[in-house]
């Protein structure tokens, strides 16, 4: 009888575990799935993110893989949203994108001064509590969020 029991358990633990894994690692919006998308689909990428510089139609959103991407002339950078939450001035944007010249950008290609923070660099507002980190997944490719 114990022995079914601990069999029950385990069971259950083994799918909480499954559940838990599914929401943090293997959605398309969460970090770890966006760095590995990214790294082994970097061609294809780079490829829709230059034809779309290219194009020089900023005021044009486009999709790929059902994220919602953007150009940015001024800052050389094409932007993939993956996930957006919140209303208003309560929202928070995470994406990655796309940087020609390797460099990190602002959100919306807005020009920011970096401090380094952890694997990346963060930004904050000097008089608000908007914030920003980014920090590089591959040469070209830097994982954003940015907090309003």
């Amino acid at each position: 009888m114990k022995r079914k029991k601990y069999i029950s358990i385990g069971v259950i633990l083994l799918i909480f575990i499954c559940i838990l894994s599914y929401f943090f690692f293997f959605r398309k919006n969460s970090k770890f799935y966006v760095y590995q998308y990214v790294k082994h689909s970097h061609v294809g990428l780079e490829h829709f993110a230059e034809n779309m510089m290219k194009e020089n139609d900023n005021t044009e959103q486009k999709t790929y893989h059902s994220w919602d991407v953007s150009a940015y002339d001024t800052a050389n950078m094409v932007e993939f949203v993956v996930s957006s939450f919140g209303l208003g001035s309560s929202t928070i944007y995470k994406g990655f994108y796309y940087s020609p010249n390797d460099e990190p950008l602002g959100f919306q290609g807005t020009d920011v001064e970096w401090q380094p923070e952890g694997n990346g660099w963060k930004w904050e507002e000097s008089q608000g509590d908007n914030f920003e980190y980014t920090e590089k997944i591959m040469d070209k490719w830097y994982w954003f969020e940015m907090h309003f």
